[in-house]
């Protein structure tokens, strides 16, 4: 049951970003392996604690590319993630594409951090003014001058981010080995909406409530069951 309400809580903030750009929602796996060939004195243990282990991962499969028309808007089209950096100079891997331009003529993205180009450094736009265009691979160009290129990094072990706010972050303990790729392959006026599916995510919901109520009645069974055990041996 304690399961249970880990994969409701993943279920219900799938449902609540669906509308995210870029956001990639969370699985909840369940592992019982060993329970059948486990001895009497292990069972007695990991049921104290919890005898059926879960675990959120995050799936990092591309969501749909929507075009919209904003030049501002910039989706990655296959593998790797833009960089940005907060106010406390941490990094932070994202795929959500919705930048701007703000007062200090930085390229920014919703949260106001500072996107990254290819070299970890954040892009300026000095006086350059007027139309902005953005190349597959990622140069950043405003009236035909070159200003710099978006970096988009490829991350081998995805298994080692960690999620954060706005996106997410490298574990602590872990070189993610994050490289610039190459050949990226961005596409100016897209948005990458979230890769959930909410009509997934509401029959998941569904079976979490039946399986949460299954659970409910064996437990209030076997509570009466007990109680009349009880009650013969105290006779």
């Amino acid at each position: 049951m304690s399961g249970l309400e880990k994969w409701q809580d993943a279920v219900s903030q799938n449902i609540a970003s669906t509308n995210v750009s870029g956001y990639k929602k969370i699985d909840t796996v369940f592992n019982s392996e060993g329970v059948a060939n486990m001895s009497t004195e292990d069972f007695a243990t990991e049921l104290e604690v919890q005898l059926v282990g879960t675990k959120n991962k995050t799936a990092f499969t591309q969501g749909m590319l929507t075009q919209t028309g904003d030049p501002m808007n910039v989706a990655i089209d296959g593998n790797g993630f833009f960089q940005v950096q907060q106010a406390d100079g941490t990094t932070l891997f994202t795929r959500n594409s919705n930048f701007k331009i703000d007062n200090n003529y930085r390229l920014v993205n919703f949260s106001g951090n500072t996107v990254l180009d290819e070299a970890g450094r954040e892009i300026t736009f000095g006086n350059n003014k007027g139309d902005i265009d953005i190349s597959q691979d990622g140069l950043i160009t405003v009236d035909g001058v070159e200003v710099a290129r978006i970096g988009v990094y490829n991350v081998p072990d995805t298994s080692q981010l960690l999620r954060a706010e706005g996106g997410f972050i490298a574990s602590p303990d872990m070189d993610v080995g994050a490289v610039a790729l190459e050949n990226p392959r961005v596409l100016q006026g897209y948005a990458e909406q979230s890769n959930v599916n909410p009509i997934t995510e509401m029959v998941s919901l569904i079976q979490v409530n039946r399986a949460y109520e299954a659970n409910t009645k064996v437990i209030s069974t076997l509570d009466q069951i007990m109680g009349r055990v009880n009650q013969n041996l105290a006779v």
